[in-house]
């Protein structure tokens, strides 16, 4: 009797009509994916390129350029430097200046020693007159007669 009263039941039922679901496939979803997947793609690395322009990359991490030693003609202490840092110059253009100090100094004991030299051809000349005054023999004339 359970069976009976168990159909009897859904045959009294109404069941709404089922309606059907409308199902998209996986490749309609695809395209506007793959659509979307791109166009992001592109914004980002056009991002990325307006971002890198006027900056320079150095992959290898050198840089070439021209290096030369100089060399002053004397030693001495920098007083001025008459260059910014990477300035072109020519050869001859004065890039710096030394301290006249050293030699200043220098040139005021080269001065005194020609002084102290010039006074001692000096003393020297007046003891060789001196010498040569006293060597002579005493000159005596002589009186025929």
């Amino acid at each position: 009797m359970t069976s009976a009263t168990n159909t009897d039941i859904l045959q009294r039922v109404e069941l709404p009509e089922a309606q059907p679901v409308a199902r998209t496939s996986p490749r309609s979803r695809t395209k506007p994916l793959i659509g979307g997947l791109l166009c992001v793609a592109v914004l980002g690395a056009g991002t990325a390129y307006a971002s890198g322009l006027g900056k320079e990359s150095t992959d290898d991490a050198q840089v070439e350029g021209r290096v030369i030693t100089i060399s002053a003609r004397v030693p001495g202490q920098v007083s001025r430097v008459l260059v910014q840092d990477n300035q072109l110059v020519q050869a001859g253009d004065v890039i710096l200046e030394l301290d006249p100090a050293d030699y200043t100094a220098k040139l005021e004991a080269a001065e005194a020693d020609l002084e102290s030299a010039q006074a001692t051809a000096e003393n020297a000349r007046a003891a060789l007159a001196l010498t040569e005054r006293r060597s002579r023999p005493p000159s005596r004339k002589l009186r025929a007669g």
